[in-house]
């Protein structure tokens, strides 16, 4: 009588896994994203594409130079460019504008935040600072996916209107015409060239859709257009406000706790 085979023992690999057991791919797992990664700095790359990685997202490539990314996006679809500012040769500020031609996203990851207003000209989805954290870039794919999908359905032009309910009908308003909006429980009161108009929105939606248009979250019922604002007005060593350049020279709060963030999105010689 023939003794039945032995059963090989299934090695295990470094993450615990059976080697020969299936694996669940993170690219094909639905919602997921194909990512370009742009860093001269092999360490921001690694740690970036972990990152996203663990969020459940694929690095399809990587570049270290403007010149490699572009070549990419010549040859490989992406669904989101993920661009370090300085780069060897051409800037990651050109690299967006023509990631933003060609209908894809851009987050812009790098250690300088002088250069966060220029970066929301291109326009970006988000910005952020080295070294970015999982919670950071968690929260700026969730503007991603509020942003992104439209940019794509656009052919490449961010919105540039907002879709309003007021008093039972829609209306459609000019992005760069809202000079900041209020919160005042459900309801948000936005601030106009031409005056002023309320609509029942969550201020955290509107922050989404309106981040990549350059407008700040400077207090927890309030955001600006940072285009708009003229200058800083320091009232006490601990009480700010932002004037904007409108005919009323309307002044908008500072919280505190928003100071040193907003130093993010300006330029600081």
């Amino acid at each position: 009588m023939r003794r039945p085979a032995r059963r090989q023992p299934q090695r295990r690999d470094r993450r615990g896994g059976r080697r020969g057991a299936g694996r669940v791919r993170r690219r094909g797992a639905e919602g997921s994203m194909r990512a370009l990664v742009v860093d001269d700095e092999a360490a921001g790359r690694r740690l970036l594409g972990r990152l996203l990685r663990d969020l459940g997202h694929a690095v399809v490539a990587e570049a270290s130079t403007g010149a490699e990314a572009l070549a990419v996006l010549a040859h490989r679809p992406v669904d989101a460019a993920f661009l370090d500012i300085r780069l060897p040769d051409l800037d990651g500020l050109a690299v967006g504008d023509r990631c933003r031609q060609a209908g894809i996203p851009v987050v812009f990851v790098t250690g300088f935040p002088d250069y966060a207003l220029p970066a929301y000209d291109v326009p970006a989805v988000d910005y952020l600072v080295k070294p970015p954290t999982l919670d950071r870039l968690g929260r700026a794919l969730a503007r991603l996916r509020g942003a992104g999908e439209p940019l794509a359905a656009h052919g490449g032009a961010a919105p540039d209107r907002l879709c309003l309910r007021v008093n039972g009908e829609h209306r459609l308003i000019a992005v760069r015409h809202v000079l900041a909006a209020r919160a005042d429980g459900a309801v948000v009161t936005f601030r106009l060239e031409d005056g002023s108009l309320r609509a029942r929105v969550p201020l955290g939606r509107l922050e989404q859709l309106l981040a990549p248009h350059g407008f700040f979250r400077c207090h927890r019922a309030y955001l600006v257009n940072l285009r708009r604002v003229r200058r800083i007005v320091a009232w006490s060593r601990d009480a700010h406000s932002l004037l904007l350049d409108d005919a009323q020279e309307t002044l908008i709060p500072l919280a505190k706790s928003r100071r040193r963030a907003l130093r993010a999105f300006l330029l600081w010689p």
